[in-house]
């Protein structure tokens, strides 16, 4: 579940979804509009893993400054800057005190633009580039304000959004450096995904037992190892947290059943799924008493 916290400025508001999400939709629009300067400005989202298809969240710098904090990182972004937060993990973005940005936004779920963002490589949790996306966004917000139905106005925002993917794919910020880095970080990204060894050489191009050699050299853990600490990590968020039924959770995490997730689990934890959720919520319960 993602848990958003703002403090808003003024802003013209040009959509916001008039149905609710689901987990098939291949995009949704959650929001779109323009917000204007402001000192006080910001928003912050918590994210506990409790949510597929969260949401992405592009936005574009008219002037002015801001800041993004992510994975304890602090990004400036000013001017002529478009950038893209991740569905992933937690994120805080604020106006800058003395020169408050002034910028338009879109935020955005769904199979979609998670594919887009994998096929161009964005998936770091934080992407920037200098480059004029006004002409996007105009367009966007065109759409958004005219007469066209539900599925015309789905199918401008998916093309537009497209080209947003596609300018922020030549981006030079900081991200992985080598191959290792830029293997686990496709890893870290996709907690819920099925990724596998065979998966992974498919897309690095690479051999199987090569991969897994310079992946164990410099993280001390096979890829396999470290797939399913990643899953497990997610799936202690999404037991404590949530109320989903473990078979749901199993499916979440790309599991063959939710007899092999709870196998997997108990192996890990020492415990099984159900005793840890029983454990994690009773404490919750005591802790809320005092």
């Amino acid at each position: 579940m993602s848990e958003v916290t703002k403090r808003i400025a003024k802003e013209d508001r040009f959509y916001s979804h008039t149905r609710p999400y689901k987990t098939t939709d291949p995009l949704y629009v959650e929001s779109m509009g323009k917000t204007y300067p402001d000192k006080d400005y910001y928003v912050e989202r918590k994210r506990d893993g409790n949510t597929l298809f969260s949401v992405y969240v592009f936005e574009y710098v008219i002037s002015g400054k801001g800041y993004i904090e992510c994975d304890g990182e602090t990004y400036t972004v000013s001017e002529g800057d478009l950038y893209l937060l991740g569905d992933q993990l937690s994120h805080k973005y604020y106006a800058d005190k003395d020169d408050p940005f002034e910028k338009t936004w879109i935020n955005v779920r769904g199979r979609l633009p998670a594919a887009l963002l994998d096929a161009y490589g964005c998936n770091k949790p934080v992407v920037i580039r200098h480059t004029d996306a006004s002409a996007v966004f105009e367009r966007l917000r065109l759409g958004a304000q005219s007469d066209v139905g539900y599925d015309q106005w789905h199918t401008l925002a998916a093309v537009c959004l497209t080209e947003l993917v596609v300018a922020l794919s030549d981006s030079d910020n900081k991200g992985a450096d080598c191959l290792e880095e830029k293997i686990k970080f496709y890893i870290d990204s996709k907690p819920r995904a099925n990724v596998t060894v065979a998966s992974l050489a498919e897309i690095f191009h690479l051999s199987q037992p090569y991969l897994i050699s310079i992946f164990h050299k410099r993280f001390g853990i096979t890829p396999k190892q470290y797939i399913l600490q990643k899953k497990m990590e997610a799936a202690k968020k999404l037991l404590a947290k949530g109320n989903s039924p473990i078979n749901e959770i199993s499916d979440i995490l790309g599991f063959s059943s939710p007899y092999h997730f709870s196998a997997a689990f108990k192996r890990i934890t020492g415990e099984t799924p159900f005793k840890y959720r029983k454990e994690k919520q009773d404490n919750n319960i005591s802790e809320n008493k005092r």
